[in-house]
């Protein structure tokens, strides 16, 4: 039944690539990362995991985002991502590249939550704050490269044009 279910998906949906024999890909790496941002979704653990994952590089860095809109849009769920949001952007941080870049995605998971369900909240509004200030000595000082820094900026700013027009 199995091997029946492959070679469906494999010749009819285009969903599975045939590496070599009876090892499987998928064609495109955004599939994978929504299946894996919906089981990151589905932990228990989802802030401090994807915290984890967060610094061990870039490559979960979409993941993470896709996990945060399927709680966000899916399931109602603010919560986690806010929870994550603290766990990327803590009170107290030391600047270093990797805390650079967990702040870049602490505002990129607030661009996925949305001022509306953000600022409804005392907790979303004090990591709303605590986020765009990060964001802004980010910039200000030059950290990370400088698409990183076009990212982080523009969550800075679909932040501030949320501000300024609701």
């Amino acid at each position: 039944w199995a091997l029946h279910v492959i070679e469906t998906i494999k010749l009819r949906a285009g969903l599975l690539l045939e590496r070599s024999p009876e090892v499987y890909g998928f064609p495109h790496r955004t599939f994978q990362e929504y299946l894996a941002g919906t089981h990151l979704a589905a932990d228990p653990a989802f802030a401090k995991r994807s915290a984890a994952l967060a610094e061990e590089g870039a490559l979960w860095h979409e993941v993470i985002l896709l996990a945060v809109g399927k709680l966000v849009f899916q399931d109602g769920d603010t919560s986690k991502p806010f929870t994550l949001v603290a766990e990327l952007c803590p009170v107290k941080a030391r600047p270093s590249k990797k805390a650079d870049r967990k702040t870049w995605l602490a505002g990129e998971v607030f661009c996925e939550i949305g001022k509306q369900r953000a600022g409804g909240t005392k907790l979303g509004a004090e990591l709303l704050e605590r986020v765009c200030n990060r964001l802004q000595r980010l910039l200000e000082r030059g950290a990370l490269s400088t698409v990183e820094r076009a990212a982080a900026g523009i969550a800075l700013g679909t932040q501030a044009l949320k501000d300024a027009y609701g």
